[in-house]
């Protein structure tokens, strides 16, 4: 692993960062007339999180345990991601000790 493919996905993911909260900031459908043509918040996330793929691939990283590390995290989030189970049972038991 070269240290300057280390260098390119640092910075991608720091302008996914950046692209997620301009969305959360001032909507997933505004733009800025002069950053990406004006194109529309959505459009800027997808492209900076193709470009972060692009670098993540360059780590050549064992495919496998990335396709596990991706099963284990979705399992994760079912539980306790938004909308979770975990959340869920968490909330029903505070509402039955209302």
């Amino acid at each position: 692993m070269r240290r300057e493919d280390l260098e390119l996905v640092i910075e991608e993911c720091a302008e996914v960062i950046q692209a997620a909260t301009k969305i959360l900031r001032f909507g997933v459908d505004n733009s800025h007339p002069t950053y990406y043509d004006g194109k529309p918040n959505s459009w800027i996330l997808t492209e900076e999180v193709g470009q972060l793929f692009h670098c993540i691939h360059r780590l050549q990283l064992d495919e496998e345990h990335v396709c596990d590390a991706s099963a284990r995290k979705r399992k994760k989030l079912t539980i306790y991601g938004p909308g979770g189970t975990y959340l869920a049972l968490k909330a029903a038991t505070a509402a039955g000790a209302n």
